[in-house]
């Protein structure tokens, strides 16, 4: 197991149990969506999703702050800040980079997919673009990323049981 992934691993259970997720999958989505690195972060200009923050944003940031960090996904599962709003996280949208905090809002956010969407393969699809859209064949419009999560975790799964 990757090095970064098995200091994580004790993390990543305890989040998947709490939202009934396989932790193979969360582990292959943490590969998948930062390479284990929880201070990842990526700025998404052509994101449209701002979510209204009353309550939830630190007083001290400023809207254009707090619109940019929307705008970024953070750590572990790659969070969006717009996607952790909805989920009502409060405070700087930057400690999403905390493990525990990061691990936890991903792993609510993908049980939600899948439970909307009906399976794991159309909520991990969810996850990365935010509905389940497919092509014309019935594959999803991003079953590259779908079958390089479900792969990854079936590596893991041999990794670890043999």
């Amino acid at each position: 197991m990757d090095e970064r992934l098995k200091n994580l691993w004790p993390l990543i259970q305890a989040a998947a149990a709490k939202y009934d997720l396989d932790p193979f999958l969360v582990g292959a989505m943490v590969l998948t969506e930062s390479g284990g690195d929880p201070w990842a972060a990526r700025y998404e200009p052509a994101w449209r999703g701002i979510v209204q923050t009353k309550g939830l944003k630190p007083s001290t940031c400023s809207d254009e702050t707090e619109q940019r960090l929307q705008m970024t996904s953070f750590g572990l599962m790659q969070v969006m800040g717009a996607v952790a709003r909805e989920h009502k996280f409060q405070g700087w949208l930057t400690r999403v980079c905390d493990p525990e905090a990061g691990l936890d809002l991903g792993c609510r956010h993908l049980r939600q997919k899948i439970d909307r969407f009906g399976s794991i393969d159309a909520g991990i699809a969810a996850y990365n673009q935010g509905n389940d859209r497919r092509g014309p064949d019935g594959r999803f419009a991003n079953q590259p990323y779908v079958d390089k999560v479900k792969g990854r975790m079936q590596a893991l799964k041999s990794e670890v049981q043999g």
